[in-house]
């Protein structure tokens, strides 16, 4: 196990490496569109993920020197970094800084989803009214998207849906999938969520009166309106206070 540590920590610093290059690039391009066909032909790699290490790498080695030098030290690697690129691509520069500052200790020893959750929570502390402005963007954006597959399956999929809603809707389906799962029973329980959510998709009750729970924690101050701190949703993560 240490040898893989130690492969990892180097791999990180490689990575480091790496993103400098690609912002070299980007800088010697003067940043035009291009430079992600250049990086996806020469990385091998297909053009979003190409899009998203350009977008890393020059945050990373401007707004986000911290997490950078993280990498540099070989204990953060490069999908964490472009986790915290990622949840503070909105920010200001500034405020990306602020961002970097608060995260340099809080990063060590985390996998990316916790990064991505400490990040995200990190973002909306600096700046809370730009926080509730994205949130609202983001769930203007809402859409169902079908995506078929090979030998006879395809996938549905709710995005950018109110995360009340989805988080609500999780817990029915789960619930009733559990509720299903006797002894009798062969399909698994992955199985049978997505059965019980085409079931309800179909044939159901869905609508306006269909009610779920989910559990979201706050302060005290912010469930009585004296300050705007994030609450978190349990199972989701952190949401602005003024959702």
């Amino acid at each position: 196990m240490a040898v893989a540590q130690a492969a990892s920590a180097d791999i990180a610093r490689l990575e480091a490496v790496r993103f400098r290059a690609i912002a070299q690039l980007s800088r010697h391009r003067d940043g035009v569109s291009s430079v992600v066909q250049e990086v996806a032909f020469a990385l091998s790699v297909v053009d979003g993920h190409a899009g998203a290490l350009v977008s890393a790498a020059e945050a990373l080695t401007t707004r986000l020197p911290r997490t950078l030098g993280l990498m540099d030290r070989g204990v953060l690697s490069g999908a964490g970094a472009m986790k915290v690129a990622a949840a503070t691509g909105w920010l200001s520069d500034d405020d990306a800084r602020a961002v970097d500052a608060l995260l340099e200790d809080r990063l060590e020893g985390r996998n990316t989803e916790q990064i991505r959750k400490a990040a995200s929570h990190a973002a909306g502390i600096v700046d809370k009214e730009g926080a509730a402005r994205r949130t609202e963007h983001h769930r203007a954006g809402r859409r169902l998207t079908l995506r078929q597959g090979e030998a006879g399956v395809a996938s549905i999929e709710v995005e950018d849906g109110p995360v009340e809603k989805v988080a609500a809707a999780f817990v029915r389906i789960d619930r009733e999938a559990r509720a299903l799962k006797t002894g009798g029973e062969t399909r698994t329980l992955d199985q049978l969520r997505a059965d019980v959510a085409l079931d309800l998709l179909l044939g159901g009750q869905g609508g306006a009166g269909e009610r779920s729970e989910v559990f979201l924690y706050m302060d005290l101050a912010t469930y009585l309106g004296l300050n705007e701190d994030p609450a978190e949703l349990a199972g989701h993560g952190h949401i602005p206070a003024s959702l």
